[in-house]
């Protein structure tokens, strides 16, 4: 409902309309004007004539004002027609205005429809935002997080077998656990890393490493997964690994550098192993020839002796 100021300041507006674009009422309002001001000469005169005449007989009216009261007589018939006219085609407008809305009307109504999709879609947005994207974000954040921390010697977790077999296993601990890195990977098979070692360094290195000695001899890196002995499966020391040094920045193609250079070492080691084998098992025959001649010597000097 309007205040009282809204409705003056409607009030006002009308007013203002009528007075200076509606031609038909501003002469309407003209004609009452001139019929006022013709109405107040004629009370004036006839109670000047009441004051100067002692006689009862009514004094008849003046041929100019006679004149012009006839004038405004049918000035008034035109003007009554005229008006009524323009009445009814401001009443035939309104109707229309009730079936057919104004322009502005309708725009605002399309941008109102338009606005509020967007208010909807917005909302839909930052409530994916909040329910979906936010908790994947944050997953993924802690899980980064997990995993820059485990390149870090000093900030890397140790597993060890028991703790292995723990995970997954406490209900309570399964939210946290899915925001770290899978510690699970860390578990190899002996045999599978003999096979694949295998595979990449055939026709590199002449002489094939023993995983399982090499693991064996290295608890530093790896523990055994379980006591079986049977069970080739081990546990990667990650806090200890010498990849740390790499840092968190290594691409995947310098790893492959970093391997081919590994496999290059190896052969030169081997080469360089081979090389001192042949050297040591000449030398060591020399050695044993020596030996031979100087028993040979010592022999003859005590024949000679007991001749």
């Amino acid at each position: 409902m309007a205040t009282q100021k809204q409705l003056r300041l409607i009030y006002d507006t009308v007013d203002n309309h009528l007075k200076y674009y509606d031609t038909t009422f501003a002469a309407y309002l003209k004609l009452r004007q001139e019929i006022l001001l013709v109405n107040s000469t004629i009370i004036r005169e006839l109670n000047q004539d009441e004051a100067d005449q002692v006689s009862s007989t009514p004094r008849k009216l003046s041929s100019k004002l006679s004149f012009k009261l006839h004038q405004l007589q049918l000035e008034l018939s035109k003007t009554e027609l005229t008006y009524k006219t323009h009445m009814q085609e401001l009443d035939n407008f309104l109707q229309i205005q009730k079936t057919m809305k104004p322009d502005i009307i309708t725009g605002i109504k399309s941008q109102l429809e338009e606005v509020t999709k967007r208010d909807q879609e917005l909302v839909a947005r930052i409530n994916d935002i909040e329910t979906m994207q936010k908790p994947l974000l944050d997953r993924i954040t802690a899980l980064t997080k997990s995993f820059n921390s485990n390149l870090v010697s000093s900030t890397a977790r140790t597993m060890y077998p028991t703790m292995i077999h723990m995970l997954g296993k406490d209900e309570s601990k399964r939210e946290k656990e899915s925001m770290e890195i899978d510690f699970k990977s860390l578990v190899f098979d002996t045999k599978e890393l003999q096979r694949q070692f295998t595979d990449l360094t055939e026709s590199k290195i002449t002489q094939t490493t023993n995983i399982s000695e090499f693991i064996g001899s290295n608890t530093r890196l790896f523990d055994k997964l379980n006591d079986d002995e049977d069970d080739s499966s081990i546990i990667y020391k990650l806090s200890r690994s010498a990849l740390h040094d790499l840092g968190a920045t290594t691409t995947l193609e310098e790893y492959d550098c970093l391997i081919a250079k590994t496999i290059e070492q190896i052969q030169t080691l081997q080469n360089e192993g081979e090389s001192t084998r042949l050297s040591w098992e000449s030398n060591a025959d020399k050695v044993i020839q020596f030996s031979a001649i100087i028993r040979d010597s010592s022999g003859d000097g005590d024949t000679e002796m007991g001749s």
